[in-house]
């Protein structure tokens, strides 16, 4: 499964606030550490090209991504590491690495989750917490055959029962630093936004009967008219058709939602809006982000550092067996809230397809996708 990290969590949110879901002599020869808690070569290579791939590409993808000041927290046996933190909090020490070019601090103890890829505040800040790579090769190993794992490259890694490579290790960093920047808006305003309204059944209630109503017939049929509506308004050759197909989307959406009403009077439209609104707004635009910053490097145009290149597992970009945004032909097979990372991402693609200007009004005035996606047809 993907662990699962809250900022903060009103016992009737079912929307997780998840930021979820977990020396070569060559490369470095100055760095020799061999404290299995120490930062080996590798470590500092990965956290070095993810940096230089958000400040490189970020801007291109969301404005104010690339030129925020997003720190990375490492959990480390026991050991804690923190990289490019702007008000390092007490209890870190300075490490001098010349490899590489930011600040460096780390703590001994153990306060970070350790089996997690998210983000959470340190020291009042929101940062991108990952694991050292041999403990993220090890969650995904446990997360093989669990369909509701997150990030769209990690499960897509995952599917094939492959130990994630240096690639998808940086990508998921990439969709939790995005996290860490949504979480610059105000953590309690997101929370409100995205809470089920009042009355509604508390959060496992509601996950449990929504799955089984999910698995009836009828809605099955609905979630594949409504994924076929979003990849053909994607795939769309001429803009009015991929209006049409938008609309369609929407309206098969809108059905969707009132069939499970009908099923089952605890599950109000209101409720099920929030519940997917609110995964759409947080995980949707991170997939988004990550699927973008992707495809941007794996053009000629991009070149990693040097330093990335001698990283074991490291082959370039562009060569993952990655479905990105439309594994919509599986939404059927998923959870509800699986299903939104992928059709979240695949909103906002669509987004950009008919030229909307959107992602102010998406991260300052917190608008899930579907809600900008109306918006925007309406002005078409």
């Amino acid at each position: 499964m993907r662990l699962r990290m809250n900022f903060s969590k009103s016992g009737q949110n079912s929307v997780f606030i998840s930021f979820a879901v977990i020396g070569a002599a060559l490369l470095l020869p100055y760095l020799t550490l061999s404290s299995p808690d120490e930062l080996n070569s590798y470590d500092v290579a990965r956290i070095t090209e993810l940096q230089h791939l958000r400040r490189t590409l970020g801007e291109s993808v969301w404005p104010g991504f690339g030129s925020s000041e997003i720190p990375v927290a490492m959990a480390k046996g026991r050991r804690e590491y923190l990289f490019d933190h702007p008000a390092v909090p007490d209890g870190y020490v300075s490490v001098r690495l010349p490899s590489y070019p930011g600040t460096l601090m780390y703590k001994k103890g153990r306060t970070l989750p350790r089996l997690a890829m998210t983000a959470i505040p340190v020291g009042g800040i929101g940062t991108a917490l990952m694991p050292d790579k041999t403990t993220f090769d090890q969650v995904a190993s446990l997360m093989q055959s669990d369909a509701d794992a997150s990030s769209s490259f990690f499960s897509t890694a995952m599917r094939g029962g492959a130990i994630a490579d240096t690639v998808v290790y940086i990508l998921v960093a990439v969709h939790e630093s995005f996290h860490a920047f949504q979480s610059k808006q105000d953590m309690n305003r997101i929370q409100n936004r995205f809470d089920l309204p009042p009355g509604s059944l508390d959060e496992k209630e509601f996950i449990s009967r929504l799955r089984e109503v999910d698995a009836t017939v009828e809605i099955i049929n609905l979630i594949d008219a409504e994924s076929r509506h979003l990849a053909q308004a994607l795939s769309a050759e001429s803009l009015s058709e991929c209006q049409n197909e938008a609309r369609l989307f929407l309206k098969t959406r809108d059905t969707r939602r009132q069939s499970i009403f009908e099923k089952d009077r605890d599950l109000t439209v209101a409720s099920i809006a929030s519940y997917e609104n609110g995964i759409e707004w947080i995980e949707g635009t991170a997939n988004y982000v990550e699927n973008r910053i992707y495809e941007l490097a794996s053009e000629n145009t991009y070149h990693p550092l040097k330093l990335i290149t001698c990283v074991p597992g490291f082959d370039g970009y562009g060569k993952l067996p990655v479905s990105k945004i439309l594994s919509l032909d599986r939404s059927a097979e998923m959870s509800s809230r699986t299903r939104s990372y992928a059709v979240g991402a695949g909103i906002c693609s669509l987004l950009d397809r008919l030229g909307a200007e959107w992602k102010k009004s998406a991260i300052e005035e917190l608008i899930p996708p579907a809600e900008l996606l109306k918006l925007v047809l309406e002005d078409m």
